[in-house]
């Protein structure tokens, strides 16, 4: 009633409004962190940042389905690999007081050595090839031989009898140049090795 001129026409009454300090937040952190726990954050944090400040997660984490969980349900995934492998800005996922952030256990992981700019292990969402996998290992080098690459596979339990039961991989090759025109999909399996290899 006192202020009701600053929704008259034309106004009369004009209000300023400072905020002079932020109340940090209280966010827990769960799954495959070196210390979970509940942390005091900025209030401006974001999940990146939540997750810089303890350290990120363990090796056996998961970069790619960091889970924001607020109120029992899942309000938001985080999938660091854009910021990483890109240098792009991180998902700007905003945190309120309670929320946990849940790391789960690292997914479908591939190894990629050879000619690529970056040869090393990659966690893979569902439906990712080999041609994402390449890109996350920053493309291939002048080098690469275009004809032909090599994807050890290893065969589930059931399929290794028999003399070969020591040797647990099977090699499949593939036309690297099909592939990444696009033409040909090759699809992963977890603790696939793909080796591309060189003139």
């Amino acid at each position: 009633r006192k202020h009701s001129g600053l929704t008259e026409e034309p106004q009369t009454v004009f209000m300023d409004l400072s905020v002079t300090r932020l109340r940090p937040l209280r966010v827990f952190m769960l799954g495959e962190v070196d210390q979970p726990g509940g942390y005091t954050v900025s209030a401006t944090a974001n999940a990146f940042n939540a997750l810089y400040s303890v350290g990120g997660p363990l090796r056996r984490g998961s970069l790619r389905r960091i889970q924001v969980v607020r109120d029992g349900e899942v309000s938001a995934t985080v999938d660091l690999y854009e910021y990483l492998t890109e240098g792009g800005t991180p998902e700007p996922t905003e945190l309120q007081s309670g929320d946990s952030i849940r790391v789960p256990v690292r997914g479908k992981t591939v190894a990629i050595t050879g000619a690529v700019k970056r040869p090393a292990y990659y966690e893979m969402k569902e439906g990712e090839t080999v041609r994402d996998l390449i890109e996350y290992a920053g493309g291939l080098e002048s080098e690469a031989y275009a004809s032909d690459f090599e994807v050890s596979r290893l065969l589930p339990p059931g399929e290794r009898d028999g003399q070969d039961a020591s040797v647990p991989r099977t090699d499949l090759n593939y036309d690297l140049d099909a592939v990444m025109a696009g033409e040909t999909t090759v699809e992963l399996s977890d603790a696939d090795r793909v080796r591309i290899k060189t003139i």
